[in-house]
């Protein structure tokens, strides 16, 4: 095993598990370990894989009508607070 056995398999990881950039340099970082203090053996510098990318993360919005259900619900003190809270687009 090698530095192609480890490209294949840090892409395997992205292409077939679609692991986070964390997960995939966590492993790179484990495998760069085992080889240097184990197998004796350090892996290439240049490395060539498909990294993981960062997915973008859209924030969760309550629609008008949730807004509308929930209000009415609240006390008094928690309404204001959520309709300051709402109106200032918190």
């Amino acid at each position: 095993m090698g530095n192609n056995e480890v490209e294949i398999y840090l892409e395997h990881l992205v292409l077939k598990n679609n692991v986070a950039p964390s997960s995939q340099a966590t492993a790179l970082n484990a495998l760069a370990f085992l080889y240097k203090h184990i197998v004796k053996n350090e892996l290439s510098l240049n490395l060539n894989f498909v990294r993981s990318k960062r997915q973008a993360k859209l924030p969760v919005v309550m629609t008008k009508d949730e807004v509308k259900l929930l209000m009415p619900k609240l006390t008094k003190r928690y309404n204001l607070i959520a309709g300051l809270m709402y109106g200032s687009g918190l």
